[in-house]
């Protein structure tokens, strides 16, 4: 069934470009880099504010919800607590590199994934390692995914690609993920989607010897050598086309991939990282290119697309199910360059929070909760116009 439109919420002067949900409502960041923070209910912001002077790449909230994390154009992340009276007082930045609009991604262990602040096609980790105030670690760095590729093929019976090596290899950074506090993905220029598995910390303990004269003294300290990333899972089909968007099925363990083709890919998560797997998945053509944003909710999985239009599929089988756009009115009905379509410039999703039992509610809490949209799996996308649409799926 195509989804309910419940609500659209006006504010933005700019094509809203991100979006994230949370318990505490929906917040969105604009390409003239301003943040909202939606009350779904009441169909208003509770705060607005200039967080970048540029696009918003990434919107993204952490410890249980009291921290957002804004990334910006503007070769910036910055951290804003949402307890402060005064979130322009409390906010903690960190330089970062903004040469490509790839996302940041922070995980539940606070470790932050960003492009490499020299090279967009390397990549950074931060710790997190204090709240108040926020303090950061940089426990990897400028860590190459060509060198981890090479050395995982010198164990295993994997041809190298020479088109690949010709090429700038894997290119810039597209799209990342974490799976979970130890997996995540980064989907890449070329095509390629790779997963990675990030070890503890080794510690081990080194013997040094001294000798005095005729005395020799042995003596031994720990070295800590830091994380260890090791690439585990790597897939090309849909090479060679950029990958745009990236979304991971919790239910089935898969993660699904869209590219500026015309192709989606879905990748089993390996159970085991110890190892690299070529993936041999074979991409589902569908009929539009340009799959720009991606998410799913329950059993289906929701695309936009370059031209506006917004799909829903079955994830098992990507048999689409519904599909719906936004059309403005045109001046001219008989110019057909006119394109009236909104684009659609950002998308995100709401997981329905279980309830309790209803049977001893009152009338009251009853119409209250109906009203409520917590109990709902809403879709919230964001077009050209500012304009923020929010469905119940």
């Amino acid at each position: 069934m195509e989804p309910l439109l419940l609500c659209s919420l006006r504010g933005h002067g700019a094509p809203v470009v991100c979006s994230s949900f949370s318990s505490i409502g929906l917040f969105s960041g604009d390409s003239k880099g301003y943040v909202y923070w939606w009350d779904v209910k009441s169909k208003r912001p509770q705060k607005k504010w200039k967080a970048h002077d540029e696009t918003i790449v990434s919107i993204q909230l952490f410890d249980n919800n009291t921290v957002l994390l804004t990334h910006g154009r503007d070769s910036s992340i910055k951290f804003w607590d949402l307890k402060a009276s005064n979130l322009e007082l409390s906010v903690t930045e960190l330089p970062v590199n903004s040469l490509n609009f790839c996302n940041v991604a922070i995980n539940s262990s606070r470790l932050l994934l960003t492009a490499s602040t020299v090279d967009s096609d390397k990549f950074d980790i931060y710790s997190i390692t204090s709240s108040h105030p926020l303090q950061f670690s940089r426990i990897c760095h400028q860590v190459d995914p060509w060198q981890l590729y090479q050395k995982a093929l010198k164990t295993l019976p994997i041809p190298l690609d020479d088109d690949l090596s010709k090429r700038d290899k894997f290119g810039i950074m597209m799209k990342s993920i974490w799976i979970n506090d130890q997996v995540f993905y980064i989907a890449y220029e070329s095509g390629h989607i790779l997963g990675f598995y990030i070890e503890s910390d080794d510690t081990s303990q080194v013997s040094h010897t001294k000798k005095v004269g005729v005395t020799t003294t042995t003596s031994s300290s720990l070295i800590n050598r830091g994380p260890k990333i090791n690439l585990f899972h790597i897939s090309d089909q849909l090479c060679p086309s950029p990958i745009l968007s990236i979304a991971y099925d919790v239910k089935r363990n898969v993660l699904v991939a869209g590219s500026s083709g015309k192709s989606v890919l879905t990748l089993d998560v390996p159970e085991s990282f110890s190892s690299l797997i070529e993936d041999s998945s074979k991409a589902i053509s569908i009929k539009h290119a340009g799959l720009s944003h991606m998410v799913i909710i329950g059993d289906i999985t929701i695309i936009t697309f370059w031209n506006g239009i917004t799909k829903g599929f079955v994830s098992a089988s990507m048999d689409e199910i519904w599909k719906f756009d936004k059309i403005l009115p045109t001046i001219d009905k008989n110019d057909e360059t006119q394109s009236n379509r909104l684009k659609v410039t950002s998308m995100t999703f709401q997981v329905a929070t279980p309830r309790e039992s209803q049977i001893t509610r009152s009338s009251k809490e009853l119409i209250r909760m109906k009203r409520d949209t917590l109990d709902k799996n809403l879709l919230a996308i964001g077009y050209e116009n500012g304009i923020i649409s929010v469905y119940e799926v």
